[in-house]
C-alpha cells in the first residue's frame, strides 16, 4: 500500500512538472514570436525624411537583427550568461577612452564577472574621496540624478572576493557630441520617441572609434524595458560589441 502511494505521489509530481514545463515553453515561444515581429522603424516615415537617414536606418536594422538572432541562438543553447556573477571583473563599456556629456542626468553602469556583493566608488579627478559609494548585489548600477562636471572620472569596483577593477572616463561639453546627418529632420519626423533615441544612440556608438559608446549606453539604458530594439542595442554595448557604420551592407 505504501509503495502504491509512493508511485501515486511520483506520478502526480511528474504530471504537475509536465504542465508547468509546457506552460513555460509556451510563454517563451510566444515571447520569441512577438520579438520576431518587432518593427524597428516605420519605413514609410523613414523614406519621407532623407536618403541619408534611410540608409542609416537600414544599417541599424541590419545590426539589431543580427543581434536578435545572436541572442535567440544563445538562449536556445543556454549560452547567454552575461549577468552571471563569476570570473574576472570587467567593464566592456569602458574599454579604451570613453566620453560622457556634462550636466545633471541619470547614470547607468553594468559590468561582468566577480562575485556579489559589489562595492562601487566613483571619484572626480580632483577628489581623494569618492562622491558616490554603493554596495550592490546585482552587476549594474543606476543613479537617478547625478551631477557630472567636465573632467576625468575614476570608477572602482571591488567584489566579495576582494577582486578589484579600476576604469576611467571623461566628461566633456555637450557641444562636442557628433552631429548626426539630418538630425533636425529626425527630431521632426513621425517616429516615436524611443525609436528616435535608439536610432541616434546606435549611430553615436559607431562614431570616433567607439569613444561615445558609454554616452550611447546612457541614452538607451532607461528605455530597454519598453522598447525591444533599445534592449538589443543596450545588451550589445554592455558586452563590448561596437556597431560599425554600414558593416554587412552594401550601402555607402
Amino acid at each position: 500500500m505504501k509503495l502504491k502511494n509512493k508511485y501515486s505521489i511520483l506520478w502526480t509530481a511528474t504530471i504537475m512538472f509536465a504542465i508547468i514545463a509546457v506552460s513555460v515553453y509556451a510563454n517563451l515561444a510566444e515571447n520569441e514570436k512577438s520579438k520576431e515581429t518587432v518593427t524597428l522603424w516605420d519605413n514609410k516615415v523613414i523614406k519621407n525624411i532623407s536618403p541619408k537617414l534611410e540608409n542609416i536606418c537600414k544599417w541599424i536594422t541590419y545590426f539589431l537583427t543580427e543581434r536578435h538572432q545572436y541572442e535567440k541562438q544563445c538562449v536556445r543553447k543556454h549560452l547567454y550568461v552575461r549577468n552571471d556573477g563569476n570570473g574576472i571583473l570587467s567593464i566592456p563599456l569602458l574599454e579604451g577612452p570613453k566620453m560622457l556629456t556634462s550636466g545633471t542626468r541619470p547614470f547607468y553602469l553594468t559590468w561582468q564577472g566577480g562575485k556579489p556583493a559589489y562595492q562601487i566608488r566613483l571619484y572626480h579627478q580632483y577628489e581623494r574621496r569618492p562622491f558616490i559609494i554603493q554596495k550592490l548585489v546585482e552587476n549594474n548600477l543606476k543613479i537617478d540624478n547625478i551631477i557630472l562636471s567636465q573632467g576625468n572620472y575614476i570608477i572602482k569596483i571591488e567584489d566579495a572576493e576582494n577582486r578589484k577593477l579600476k576604469k576611467e572616463f571623461t566628461v566633456v561639453n555637450p557641444n562636442l557630441l557628433p552631429c548626426m546627418p539630418d538630425e533636425d529632420r529626425l527630431r521632426q519626423s513621425g517616429l516615436n520617441k524611443a525609436a528616435k533615441i535608439t536610432l541616434y544612440a546606435a549611430w553615436l556608438a559607431a562614431q570616433n572609434d567607439g569613444k561615445w559608446i558609454f554616452e550611447s549606453y546612457q541614452r538607451i539604458a532607461g528605455i530597454t524595458g519598453d522598447y525591444y530594439p533599445a534592449s538589443l542595442l543596450c545588451n550589445a554595448l554592455a558586452e563590448g560589441q561596437r556597431p560599425a557604420l554600414f558593416q554587412g551592407m552594401n550601402n555607402e
